[in-house]
């Protein structure tokens, strides 16, 4: 992946990765709102409502936590375990929910999920295989 020549051919470090993704995506994000003459309707809703900033601080502390866990994995285990990890997190998110919230799936929709996700690890186990 991008992110794997990135830390192999300039031996990036996680931080500068974290540090370039976010200033980029930062700038980006006040540009459009620049651009799109929103900035003023933010700030203004920012200073109506305060507890936005307390809701927006956890939500980038939650962010920099997932980032920081996605960019590790990535750096030190390669992009198919993280592949691999993310489609083992779905398949169980969709059974959870089944479990927890009840929600009712067919046999016809278990197969489907079955053989989604058991082709997405055979398709994960067989390119580290090679």
């Amino acid at each position: 992946t991008f992110q794997e020549k990135l830390f192999t051919g300039y031996q990036m470090s996680i931080y500068n990765q974290m540090l370039y993704v976010n200033l980029c995506s930062g700038l980006m994000s006040l540009a459009f709102l620049i651009f799109g003459g929103q900035l003023w309707d933010s700030v203004a809703f920012a200073f109506k409502y305060p507890q936005l900033m307390i809701d927006a601080t956890v939500l980038s502390f939650s962010a920099v936590t997932g980032q920081f866990s996605i960019t590790y994995t990535i750096k030190n285990f390669g992009a198919l375990v993280y592949a691999t990890i993310m489609t083992i997190r779905q398949f169980l998110a969709v059974f959870v929910s089944n479990l927890v919230y009840g929600h009712a799936m067919t046999a016809m929709q278990w197969l489907g999920a079955v053989t989604v996700f058991g082709a997405l690890l055979y398709k994960s186990y067989s390119k580290a295989r090679n």
